[in-house]
């Protein structure tokens, strides 16, 4: 007893702290820099094999571009999860290739792989997005690249990196979100849905689909998302309703492409 109540009275006196002393010791500036560096060195064959890819591919992209989104998703990644899924560097040079073995990141991954994508130059794919949705003016390429730096574009921007089959319905939500203050989502959806050319039934159905905000921004998360069929339809079936009212006697007949 007497030693029990020795040993507490030195404890409690600032005697060793056996727990501290087992904790690893911080890295000194020299380890740190070391361990950056070699895991450069790891990442750098991945980052050209995918650049390679790119520009071997039917549109390639800017050189710098191309590197900068590789090393973003190469050390957001890390080598280990490209070693783990059998992706080598002489498999990703092909154009061909994909990273579809990848596991889908997690929201924190696809979050920091966003940011890091953020840093590079994202002009072009503001422009590309901006006319896939059928603006073509500089304006609302500057728009998009713009709504592309925002923190809540992270994950949109990291899963469209990896294919449309990654898009979850509610980062395509917070993508048509972002894209609503650039261009204009009711007469991309006319644009697509194929009408016939008389200005003034198109005029009609757009006025009414800007009436319709909320059911537009429904379908088109689902059609940029991987949702089914089922789920595609029934959002066209939603626009139908706003859209017929245009339609010569109010007849039935306009439907949306479910892509």
């Amino acid at each position: 007893m007497v030693a029990v109540a020795a040993a507490l009275v030195v404890g409690a006196c600032g005697g060793t702290d056996w727990n501290a002393a087992k904790q690893p010791k911080t890295p000194s500036a020299a380890q740190l820099r070391a361990a950056a560096v070699a895991q450069a060195k790891a990442e750098s064959p991945y980052v050209a094999a995918l650049v390679a890819s790119d520009q071997g591919s039917s549109d390639p992209s800017n050189p710098a571009d191309a590197r900068c989104w590789a090393a973003a998703l190469v050390h957001g990644f890390g080598v280990s999860a490209f070693v783990a899924h059998g992706l080598t560097p002489n498999g990703l040079r092909d154009p061909d290739s994909t990273l579809d073995a990848l596991p889908t990141p997690t929201l924190a991954q696809a979050d920091a792989i966003g940011a890091a994508l953020q840093r590079c130059r994202l002009s072009a794919v503001g422009a590309g997005l901006a006319q896939s949705l059928g603006a073509n003016d500089a304006a609302s390429a500057a728009c998009m690249t713009r709504a592309l730096g925002r923190p809540e574009a992270r994950r949109f921007l990291t899963l469209s990196m990896l294919g449309s089959h990654r898009m979850n319905l509610a980062t395509a939500h917070t993508f048509v979100g972002l894209a609503a203050g650039c261009v204009d989502l009711a007469a991309f959806v006319v644009r697509i849905a194929g009408f016939p050319p008389d200005a003034a039934i198109r005029q009609c159905v757009t006025t009414a689909l800007h009436g319709a905000d909320a059911e537009v921004k429904d379908f088109l998360a689902l059609v940029f998302s991987d949702a089914d069929h089922d789920q595609i339809e029934q959002a066209s079936d939603a626009l139908g309703v706003a859209m017929n009212q245009c339609r010569p006697g109010a007849q039935t007949g306009f439907t949306v492409p479910p892509s």
